[in-house]
């Protein structure tokens, strides 16, 4: 939301769009009385399946919660096989 007037943000968003990842989230998810910021992200870069996301709105905590749904017909609910990238020991090298 702040991408022209601060140079992290600019960069994060550039290296996003270079490899064409798209945000799914584009509204503020965290709303105070002094400020209202996007923090929680989902970006993809799925152009086959169409994406539903959206906002939740709750009064559980500060932030709103965010979700994504991919629309397919073409998962096999059968397979037992799925991936998770679990971001708490974060590679940069292992990103790409």
């Amino acid at each position: 939301m702040k991408y022209s007037r601060d140079n992290t943000v600019t960069e994060y968003a550039d290296v996003l769009h270079n490899l064409s990842c798209k945000a799914l989230i584009s509204k503020p998810t965290r709303i105070t009385e002094q400020s209202s910021t996007l923090i929680d992200h989902i970006y993809t870069n799925d152009t086959k399946h169409a994406i539903v996301s959206g906002i939740s709105i709750s009064d559980l905590s500060d932030h709103l919660p965010t979700f994504s749904i991919v629309k397919t017909a073409d998962i096999n609910t059968t397979s037992n096989n799925y991936t998770v990238r679990n971001m708490k020991n974060f590679c940069i090298n292992d990103f790409f």
